[in-house]
């Protein structure tokens, strides 16, 4: 709340308190409660790390070092420990929550922790009526995307098209290629 709300919020409650319509209540958690403190970060906070370019609204380049030069976990702590900091940003990242269900499932009391680094396939497709792409991992299904051609990119010929699909596969699996091993 701001200061004028939180001070609004103070004079309805003691009024309140004055005409006995609610009383105080002394729990033990109210006791132990820090005021004026907040969990979650705040809109006007959230907006001091914010960068504006001609690409839009966007993180501050500065503010995510931390999370690019994080060294690989080797255990579940360290796992639990790189996905509540990368969390904070969620809302940056499209689908964050399918990117980082992999290294949750890690966390989890019966799996495991082993942390490999597997083989990523990329299947890729053109022709004159779209695009496909499918990435595969131990021949699993990991993501597929597809696309129809652009006005312009109908003329062009097969080869262009399929570099045309190559990019698309890049962008559309980037954060789950980049710095791993990949077949295209």
């Amino acid at each position: 709340m701001t200061y004028v709300e939180l001070r609004e919020l103070k004079a309805q409650i003691h009024e309140l308190l004055d005409k006995s319509f609610i009383r105080p209540n002394y729990r033990q958690l109210n006791r132990v409660t820090i005021q004026n403190k907040y969990l979650s970060p705040r809109i006007d906070d959230l907006f001091d790390q914010l960068h504006v370019s001609n690409e839009g609204v966007m993180v501050d380049p500065q503010k995510i070092e931390a999370i690019k030069n994080w060294v690989r976990p080797s255990s579940v702590t360290e796992v639990r420990s790189f996905v509540g900091l990368a969390s904070y940003y969620r809302r940056f990242v499209q689908n964050f929550a399918s990117i980082a269900t992999h290294l949750t499932r890690l966390t989890k009391k019966e799996v495991p922790f082993e942390w490999t680094e597997k083989y990523f396939i990329v299947y890729c497709d053109a022709s004159h009526s779209g695009l496909g792409d499918v990435l595969m991992q131990e021949r699993n299904v990991i993501t597929y995307a597809s696309q129809q051609l652009k006005v312009h990119e109908i003329n062009y010929p097969l080869y262009a098209l399929e570099l045309v699909e190559v990019v698309f596969a890049l962008k559309i699996c980037r954060h789950y290629l980049y710095g791993v091993k990949c077949s295209l």
